[in-house]
């Protein structure tokens, strides 16, 4: 494949964003959006404990965090190709074990706890944001929106290809189809993914791209360059990555919450189920927009901290409008406004990441943040669920968790851009 890639008149980093979309379509899409329609008939056949579900399902957040730094090093010493290959075979194994060897509840809370949260966190999003920090520079914030909408197309299109494939069978169906499809990861992983440019004598965006001049725009920084990384030591010190940090983490408690309970909220305050759920659907397609929409802009009209700030701000007014319970249509206008801050945080965290910190470590960085990331987001549900009991009303437990989102946003916004000079290290 090196050989073929080396022959190509164009570059072959678009390549590696038309496979990897499908490569994350199938090993995080299909597990993560088409798992839950499959749970829901695995507990309906089986009579499993549907609280099992939701431990299986705690776990396997839990183990793409905890994956997190693992990949972040393995990506740092053998490039993002072993890692999606290594996620793939996880999810081919546990869906296979799903369906011969679950024997009882234990070994489903293990197989799907377990192995699909490991595929899912060496196969899909850590690893597939480096491969784009890898193959693009000047084109990085575009690169990033077209992979990442594979998450978002694939909230549409998973739920209904399970649902169809199970409809005149079995729940056994539905975890064949998605062994199946990530063996089809395996095989794009090892016979089209290449890990760096510099593998196939070529350099980010590509030989024939213009690298001699730089923007005077937005994203023109001391980290802008492809080449540069500030040493991890003097990361961890600055009050950058702490403001990184936060905002992801509060982005992320606010929007498991909005997506594990968001309808209760809504059906219980009076609106009605088929609204409630269709503005999830509305959350998702605006997500998708969000997405594109960061890929154009970042860097060129604002930078990547302020897109990502804007996220966590979107996001949090967003559902704090819906606390004042408007019309149906007003709540479809919010879930779309919330959806709009999401796909912006998608793209623009990782943007931000190697804006302010440089292209070198980005593995490691984000596998440090990842852990951390998922297992205080994930709390985002519990609070809200201890806040609705103590307070008797979700609205305020959403409230709450709006404006801790908001202060997690205004933290990026008035963080210092870390002052580092790589030539300062060789004085």
């Amino acid at each position: 494949m090196k050989f073929f890639a080396k022959q190509l008149n164009f570059f072959y980093g678009y390549i590696i964003v038309v496979v990897l979309w499908f490569v994350y379509f199938f090993n995080v899409s299909i597990p993560l959006y088409g798992g839950g329609v499959l749970n829901s008939m695995m507990v309906s056949a089986t009579g499993m404990d549907p609280a099992i579900i939701g431990y299986a399902t705690s776990l396997c957040t839990i183990m793409q965090g905890v994956a997190g730094p693992f990949v972040g090093m393995l990506i740092q010493k053998k490039g993002i190709r072993l890692p999606f290959i290594l996620g793939s075979v996880f999810l081919v194994i546990g869906s296979l074990l799903i369906i011969f060897s679950t024997k009882n509840e234990i070994s489903y809370v293990v197989f799907y706890g377990i192995l699909i949260g490991l595929g899912m966190g060496f196969g899909g999003i850590l690893t597939s944001q480096s491969a784009v920090n890898d193959w693009f520079n000047q084109k990085k914030a575009f690169a990033m929106a077209l992979l990442l909408s594979a998450g978002g197309v694939g909230g549409f299109i998973a739920p209904i290809l399970l649902n169809s494939v199970t409809s005149n069978g079995s729940w056994m169906n539905g975890w064949i189809l998605t062994a199946c499809l990530c063996t089809l990861s395996v095989i794009l992983s090892v016979f089209f993914i290449i890990s760096k440019p510099a593998d196939i004598d070529d350099i980010p965006d590509g030989k024939k791209a213009s690298t001699g001049t730089s923007k005077k725009g937005p994203s023109a920084s001391l980290c802008s360059d492809a080449n540069y990384g500030m040493p991890l030591k003097l990361v961890y010190r600055s009050s950058a990555f702490y403001g990184i940090l936060i905002t992801y983490v509060t982005r992320n408690a606010l929007y498991y919450a909005i997506t594990g309970q968001l309808i209760i909220y809504l059906v219980g305050s009076g609106v009605s189920p088929t609204a409630a759920a269709f503005s999830i659907s509305i959350f998702s397609a605006s997500s998708l927009i969000g997405r594109f929409i960061t890929g154009f802009i970042s860097g060129t009209i604002l930078k990547p901290r302020t897109c990502t700030a804007g996220c966590n701000i979107l996001m949090g007014i967003g559902m704090l409008l819906i606390n004042a319970m408007p019309s149906a249509s007003a709540i479809y206008f919010c879930t779309a406004l919330m959806g709009l801050g999401l796909g912006a945080g998608f793209v623009g965290m990782p943007l931000c990441i190697s804006h302010f910190f440089g292209s070198n470590n980005f593995s490691i960085i984000n596998g440090t943040i990842s852990p951390i990331n998922y297992i205080i987001g994930a709390s985002g549900p519990l609070l809200v669920s201890i806040l609705a009991t103590y307070t008797g009303s979700y609205g305020v437990a959403f409230s709450i968790l709006s404006v801790i989102a908001i202060f997690g946003g205004i933290v990026l916004l008035r963080i210092k851009q870390p002052d580092y000079r790589p030539e300062k290290n060789f004085q």
